[in-house]
C-alpha cells in the first residue's frame, strides 16, 4: 500500500525476519519497546509464525520508494479489539539509527 510518493508498507514476509530481528534488538531503539528483552531468532521466527494467523495482529514493513523499495522500519496495529475498536498502533523505523537521538 502507497502512502505518498516516498513511503509504503507492505506484509512482513519470513525473508524479513533477520533484518528485523537486528532492529529489534538495537539497544537505542529496544529502549522505546513494550518488550525490553533482547530477543534470540527462534523467538521472533516464533512471533512471526503466531503473528501471520492471529486476526488481532496487523504488522507491516515501511519501504523507502525512492530507493528500491528498501525496508526503513516496521509498523503496525497489535491487541485489536475488533468489538470496541481500539487497539495500540506500532511503528519504528530502524534502517541506520535515522531518527533516534
Amino acid at each position: 500500500m502507497v502512502i505518498n510518493k516516498n513511503i509504503a508498507i507492505r506484509a512482513i514476509e519470513k525473508n524479513d525476519l533477520p533484518l528485523l530481528h537486528t532492529w529489534r534488538n538495537n539497544q537505542n531503539l529496544r529502549r522505546y519497546f513494550r518488550e525490553y528483552r533482547e530477543m534470540s531468532m527462534q523467538q521472533k521466527e516464533l512471533w512471526y509464525d503466531n503473528m501471520i494467523f492471529d486476526k488481532n495482529f496487523e504488522m507491516f514493513l515501511i519501504v523507502d520508494l525512492q530507493n528500491n523499495n528498501s525496508p526503513v522500519g516496521a509498523t503496525g496495529f497489535t491487541y485489536i479489539d475488533w468489538v470496541n475498536r481500539n487497539c495500540d498502533l506500532h511503528f519504528y523505523i530502524g534502517k541506520n539509527g535515522e531518527w533516534i537521538d
